[in-house]
């Protein structure tokens, strides 16, 4: 018969204790890998959840140029913001001319009434915090314009009275009489020569034919 050897009871226990050991390793890896993952997880979850708050429009638009002042300032974002969440209306000299807060109508948007700017460059200096307690922050600018003055109208003049176009219908009509007369020299001699011949040439006429007839009837008598 094969005698067994003395040490194998202790090779046994020494290979079941790297079995165990084996094993804690590989659970512990598990466990390791699993609360790591589940920490990424975890982070990442609530980043997407609780996003910061962005702007969406706004009123008057960014770099707008008005040649009307615009009344209010509105800034509309993507989800609600907190009452920590305002804007300030500066001039070009940096001075502020209005603020905003949150409209209790609209928790996404931010409000403010304007007074009446006058021409330049105003920006718009915002603040929005959403719920994961960030606060990002934002500008935006427009411009107030002279406005353009209407074109100048011209005043008619007064127009001419009925009694002034009386007084003026009479010279009108004294005026032909005035053209008809000759003036001094001109051809109006020769127009009354003409009518003495017409009525001188008859008479001479008449009177040789009364001359003849006398010689004639004298000439009979003479020779009876």
């Amino acid at each position: 018969m094969r005698q067994r050897r003395p040490d194998t009871p202790l090779r046994t226990l020494s290979g079941m204790h790297r079995l165990r050991t084996r094993g804690r390793g590989r659970g512990r890896s598990r466990r390791v890998f699993a609360a790591a993952a589940g920490l990424l997880l975890a982070l990442l979850i609530p980043g997407t959840a609780a996003a910061d708050a962005e702007l969406t429009s706004t009123i008057p638009a960014d770099g707008a140029v008005l040649a009307v002042p615009p009344t209010e300032v509105v800034l509309t974002f993507d989800q609600e913001i907190t009452d920590r969440s305002s804007f300030a209306v500066l001039d070009s000299n940096g001075a502020t001319v209005a603020e905003g807060a949150v409209d209790p109508a609209d928790p996404t948007t931010l409000r403010g009434a304007l007074p009446l700017l006058e021409p330049g460059t105003y920006e718009v200096q915002w603040v929005a915090q959403s719920a994961d307690g960030h606060l990002p922050r934002g500008t935006l600018t427009f411009t107030v314009v002279e406005p353009t003055p209407p074109p100048a109208t011209t005043t008619p003049g007064p127009t001419e009275g009925p009694s002034e176009a009386a007084s003026a219908a009479p010279t009108a009509a004294a005026s032909p009489t005035a053209a008809a007369s000759p003036a001094p020299g001109d051809d109006g001699g020769d127009d009354r020569g003409d009518d003495d011949t017409a009525v001188l040439l008859p008479i001479a006429i008449v009177g040789l034919l009364v001359g003849g007839g006398l010689a004639f009837f004298l000439r009979r008598r003479s020779a009876a």
